[in-house]
């Protein structure tokens, strides 16, 4: 994505399967088939080499990826805001000690 190449994926479990198809739904890649793998290859590259369509939905999202990797470390402060959240009994527990602790202090 990064580097703003339509792509060719060969899915093999999991999340793998997913991925590709929400990458061809967005005109970036093509799911080859593993039961007819050179028959495939040979028809979807062409179908890259003919359609711009490909290229250009490449450089977009290679566009949102560059933004994207500014953003140094955030998805490590998400990660710590998430667990702090969790383990603290979550948002909505802290704003009612937090809303507890105000009216408590008024009291004092």
């Amino acid at each position: 994505m990064f580097t703003a190449t339509p792509m060719l994926e060969l899915p093999m479990m999991n999340d793998q399967l997913k991925n590709a198809e929400k990458l061809e739904l967005a005109v970036i890649a093509l799911k080859i088939s593993r039961t007819n793998l050179k028959v495939d290859i040979i028809s979807k590259v062409r179908r890259f080499l003919n359609k711009k369509r490909f290229k250009k939905n490449a450089k977009r999202l290679q566009f949102l990826a560059k933004i994207n990797s500014k953003r140094e470390n955030l998805d490590v402060y998400a990660v710590a805001i998430t667990l702090f959240l969790v383990l603290s009994g979550g948002f909505s527990y802290i704003l009612w000690k937090i809303a507890r602790y105000s009216y408590i202090k008024e009291f004092i």
